[in-house]
C-alpha cells in the first residue's frame, strides 16, 4: 500500500429525517428557494439524484421497512463516539461554512477569506444567540440489512434534543460494555416529543435516538462473543481508529445542500422577516411590541409555488394577519401579610445532604472523576451529581455506592 495516501470510507447512502418543500420564487422575482421541510419518518437514500435535485429513495429497503419506517436496525464500525457520530457547532451562510468549533475552539472565515482562530463558547458567541450558529452531527452507521460492505450510512441533524439524545444514549451504552460499541446490534429511533420553544411555547418534534433492545445479561453476552472475535481475529480496534481511514467529509455541493436545508434562513434568497412595532398599554405603561412576523398585511405579496414536475406557477392567497389588541389594565396584586415557608425547602435540603453523602463516599474510596461520571450516569442519567433534579435517583446512587463500595472492600472490585 503506498504510503501518505488520505484514505476515506465511501458513503453508501443517506438516511434523512426531512426534505426541500416546493420551488417557490422569491418576493422580486429574481430567484427561487426551497424551504426544507421535517418529515415523521426515516427516508433511506441512494446517492442519485432525481430531475429536480433531490435524492432517490433506495427501494431496496422499502420490503424491509415500509414507506415511512421510524425504527431502523443499525450497528456502528467504530468503539469512538467521536468516529461514530461526529458533532460540531457551524455557522453556515450561502455555500460556505463560515464557523465551525467545539465548544472551545473554532475556525471562522473572515470577509478578507483568512481563517482566525477564536474561542467558541455557545454561551457568549452571538452567532450562536442570534441562531445564526447551530450545533449539529453526522451519525456514520451501518444498515443491519445492507449487504454491502466497504462504506457507511449517513444521517445528519441539527437538532439539539436529537444531538444530545444520540450523545447520552452512545455514552451510556459504552459504559455498560467497558467501552465497546463496535458490533453491537442498536436501534435508531424517531419519536415525537413535547418541547417548549423560546417566545413560541410547546410544540412536539421529533426527535431522534439510540437504543438497545434486551436485557443487560445479553447485551454483556454479545459483548464477550465481540471480544472473543477480536482476539482470534486478531483485531485491534484502538490501532484501527487511529489509523489513516477517515471519514469522508462533506464536499462543496453537500456544503451548499447543508446551507440550504438546516440553514435556510441565512441564504439571501430567503423571505426575510420585517420588523413593524405597535404601542400598547400594560398596567398603565406604554409598552412597545415588537412583530417579526414574515407576514405583514400592508406588504405581503401572493406566494408563487412552482410545480416540481409540470413547472406550472401557481399563487397562494395570504391570510390576513390580526393586529394586536390593547391589554387590558390590570391591577397590582397586593402580597399577603406573613410569607409562608416554600414547601419544596425540606426536599432541597434532603437533595443537598443526598449530595453531600455521594461526594463524601466518592472522598473516601478515592473514586476518579470519570469514575464518578460512570457512576452518576448509569443511575442518575446525568454524568454530574450536581446536575441531578430527582431525590429518588440520588436515594438511589447512595444505596448503590454504598452496596458497590462495601462489598469491593469484602471481596475486591469484579471487573466485567
Amino acid at each position: 500500500m503506498i504510503k501518505k495516501f488520505n484514505l476515506q470510507l465511501a458513503e453508501l447512502g443517506k438516511i434523512k429525517i426531512g426534505k426541500k418543500g416546493a420551488i417557490r420564487k422569491t418576493q422580486d422575482g429574481s430567484g427561487t428557494y426551497r424551504l426544507p421541510e421535517k418529515t415523521d419518518h426515516f427516508t433511506i437514500t441512494t446517492l442519485n439524484r432525481d430531475a429536480n435535485g433531490d435524492f432517490i429513495p433506495d427501494e431496496r429497503f422499502l420490503g424491509i421497512y415500509g414507506k415511512e419506517p421510524k425504527e431502523l436496525n443499525i450497528f456502528f464500525l467504530f468503539d469512538s463516539i467521536d468516529m461514530n457520530f461526529q458533532t460540531e457547532y457551524a455557522y453556515y451562510a450561502g455555500s460556505k461554512c463560515l464557523c465551525r468549533g467545539d465548544g472551545e475552539k473554532a475556525n471562522r472565515i473572515l470577509k478578507t477569506g483568512a481563517i482566525e482562530d477564536v474561542v467558541c463558547d455557545p454561551d457568549t458567541c452571538e452567532f450562536h444567540k442570534s441562531e445564526k450558529c447551530k450545533v449539529g452531527g453526522v451519525l456514520n452507521c451501518l444498515l443491519a440489512e445492507s449487504q454491502s460492505v466497504g462504506g457507511i450510512y449517513k444521517l445528519r441533524t441539527h437538532s439539539f434534543h436529537s444531538v444530545r439524545n444520540i450523545l447520552a444514549s452512545l455514552t451510556q451504552i459504552q459504559i455498560m460494555t467497558n467501552g465497546i460499541l463496535s458490533g453491537i446490534p442498536l436501534q435508531l429511533t424517531l419519536t415525537p416529543r413535547q418541547v417548549s420553544l423560546p417566545d413560541k411555547g410547546s410544540t412536539v418534534v421529533y426527535v431522534l435516538n439510540i437504543e438497545y433492545r434486551g436485557l443487560r445479561k445479553t447485551l454483556l453476552d454479545t459483548v464477550r462473543e465481540i471480544k472473543k472475535e477480536r482476539i482470534e481475529f486478531n483485531l485491534d480496534m484502538k490501532r484501527l481508529e487511529m489509523s489513516e481511514i477517515k471519514i469522508e467529509s462533506a464536499s462543496p455541493e453537500e456544503i451548499q445542500e447543508i446551507a440550504e436545508e438546516f440553514y435556510p434562513e441565512n441564504q439571501d434568497n430567503y423571505p426575510k422577516a420585517k420588523v413593524t412595532e405597535s404601542e400598547v398599554t400594560v398596567a398603565g405603561q406604554p409598552v412597545t411590541v415588537i412583530n417579526k412576523s414574515r407576514n405583514n398585511a400592508a406588504e405581503q405579496k401572493p406566494a408563487e409555488i412552482i410545480n416540481n414536475e409540470t413547472g406550472e406557477v401557481t399563487e397562494t392567497k395570504p391570510e390576513p394577519v390580526k393586529t394586536a389588541e390593547p391589554v387590558p389594565e390590570e391591577k397590582p396584586v397586593t402580597a399577603p401579610a406573613t410569607a409562608t415557608k416554600p414547601v419544596d425547602e425540606e426536599k432541597r435540603k434532603r437533595m443537598l445532604s443526598l449530595k453531600s453523602d455521594i461526594e463524601r463516599l466518592f472522598k473516601v474510596n478515592n473514586v476518579g472523576v470519570q469514575e464518578q461520571r460512570e457512576h452518576c450516569f448509569e443511575v442518575l442519567g446525568v454524568a454530574e451529581v450536581s446536575n441531578s433534579r430527582s431525590e429518588e435517583k440520588l436515594s438511589a446512587l447512595k444505596v448503590y455506592l454504598e452496596d458497590t463500595f462495601n462489598s469491593a472492600a469484602a471481596n475486591g472490585k469484579e471487573e466485567l
